[in-house]
């Protein structure tokens, strides 16, 4: 009994032996190969998470990156933390090496060019690159440090408003009032109240793409550019090539309405006048809300007529301005009445309108009429 059992154990073993062989040798063979084909790792904490920052932060501190503390870490904790690194003993500025202020001013300078003060040089030290953005995106924007985080990172709602202190006692009182459609440039106008003065700008909507490409724009690190202060067409040169100037003499004639109506005369020429009256509405509309700075397209000809008088249009003005659009909007719904002959007239009034639009002195807003004092009573 006891050698069949041995004999059956041995068997046993024996015949494992075998199957095990090539798998053991198949194993050798991939970890000689190991390091020499690809292979996945899965990592419980991604880097650039939570953990993984927080992870860092404590690591830093505890290497010393910011000073040690008066008594030191506890040596246990230190060594799990660190995993047999050396901290950083004495004052970590200490193994700085050391920078030539000037040199570090005048490169900072030049990346944004301005003046800097000595706060934005140490912060140029520190992140370089960091500040650079930050100080080229205030050149763009303006001073964005004194936004709020919430308006900074997701904006305004219609009829929010939010107060912005610019100097010690000094604040701007902003209200969001309309936002517009997305125009074919990819742009949005903004209505907004600015310490209770209606303004507008325009500003493009960075999640849509504009529908016809964009016009070139003037590069400011080039000198030879120099950027019109708003759109226009250059009707004069004054100038001609080579020709020395000199401060102060003026180069060309820039008018910023003719723009306007630059792109409409495609449709003069195709013959549709539908699509040409139709621009011309819009242009007309987008230049009164331009100067008043508020949205008025939406408007009755009798509301547009007495808000335009409210806002010191003369009265002349006003009816020739609700007249054109009258005959615009006619024009639209019965564009066979109306030919090529038709359309250059329209320009040519409308050309007029627009000039005289932008030359109306505003009305200010009435302040609203101070509270008596109330009498005193027995």
């Amino acid at each position: 009994m006891s050698g069949r059992a041995i004999s059956r154990r041995s068997a046993i073993v024996t015949t494992l032996g075998f199957v095990l062989a090539p798998a053991a040798a198949d194993a050798q063979d991939s970890a000689a190969n190991f390091p020499n084909h690809p292979i996945r790792v899965i990592v419980s904490f991604p880097a650039g998470g939570g953990v993984d920052t927080f992870t860092r932060i404590v690591t830093d501190r505890m290497r010393g990156e910011l000073g040690q503390p008066p008594d030191g870490w506890p040596q246990a904790i230190l060594s799990k933390v660190l995993k047999g690194a050396k901290p950083i003993e004495g004052r970590p500025g200490a193994l700085l090496p050391e920078t030539d202020l000037t040199a570090a001013r005048n490169e900072a300078e030049c990346a944004i060019g301005r003046t800097i003060s000595d706060s934005e040089l140490a912060s140029f030290l520190m992140y370089p690159r960091v500040f650079t953005d930050y100080a080229l995106t205030e050149h763009k924007y303006g001073p964005v440090s004194l936004l709020s985080t919430q308006v900074f990172f997701y904006g305004m709602r219609p009829q929010d408003e939010v107060a912005i202190e610019i100097e010690r006692g000094k604040a701007l009182v902003i209200q969001l009032q309309a936002v517009s459609e997305v125009d074919e440039d990819g742009q949005v106008k903004v209505f907004f109240e600015l310490n209770g003065q209606p303004r507008m700008i325009r500003v493009p909507d960075r999640a849509v793409a504009p529908r016809v490409a964009p016009r070139r724009q003037a590069d400011e690190g080039d000198f030879n550019h120099v950027a019109a202060p708003m759109p226009g067409i250059v009707t004069t040169v004054l100038v001609a090539p080579g020709q020395g100037v000199h401060r102060g003499e003026v180069l060309v004639v820039h008018d910023p309405v003719l723009t306007r109506l630059s792109g409409v005369d495609v449709h003069v020429r195709g013959n549709r006048p539908g699509k040409f009256f139709g621009e011309v509405a819009r242009i007309l509309y987008d230049h009164i809300e331009d100067r008043v700075g508020e949205p008025v397209a939406g408007m009755t000809r009798e509301e547009l007529r007495g808000y335009l008088a409210a806002k010191g249009f003369p009265a002349e003005l006003v009816e020739s301005l609700t007249r054109e659009l009258e005959n615009c909007d006619f024009a639209r719904f019965a564009s066979s009445a109306s030919g090529p002959g038709e359309m250059r007239a329209a320009l040519r009034r409308v050309r007029a309108l627009l000039g005289a639009v932008e030359r109306v002195k505003l009305k200010e807003r009435e302040a609203a009429p101070a509270l008596k004092p109330k009498e005193a009573t027995a």
